[in-house]
């Protein structure tokens, strides 16, 4: 048994994507309450956990799309796992890019 799976998310992880990049079609931008910060989330057509927008994704896709996030919705976008520096160590993170055309 994967001991991580006893600990359901609605919001995907690095683990969740451990099979490679996976393509993914923007839904919706939403600002939820994680803790005591409001952070936005993006939602896919495919599948139903989202993923916490940090800020280094939420430049990259402010630069690729463009600043309002109203107008994402139908995009697609390729989230991957990329090794990141976090609180002293590096730990796998999420990172969103554009397709390869």
């Amino acid at each position: 048994m994967d001991i991580l799976a006893a600990y359901p998310s609605k919001y995907l992880k690095a683990a969740d994507l451990s099979g490679g990049p996976r393509l993914a079609t923007i839904k919706s931008v939403t600002i939820e309450k994680l803790g005591d910060e409001q952070k936005p989330v993006l939602y896919f057509l495919e599948g139903t956990k989202g993923v916490v927008l940090n800020k280094t994704n939420s430049t990259i896709l402010a630069n690729s799309l463009g600043r309002d996030t109203d107008t994402w919705a139908g995009k697609q976008i390729e989230l991957h796992v990329e090794p990141t520096q976090f609180q002293g160590r590096v730990v796998d993170s999420i990172r969103v890019r554009l397709p390869a055309a």
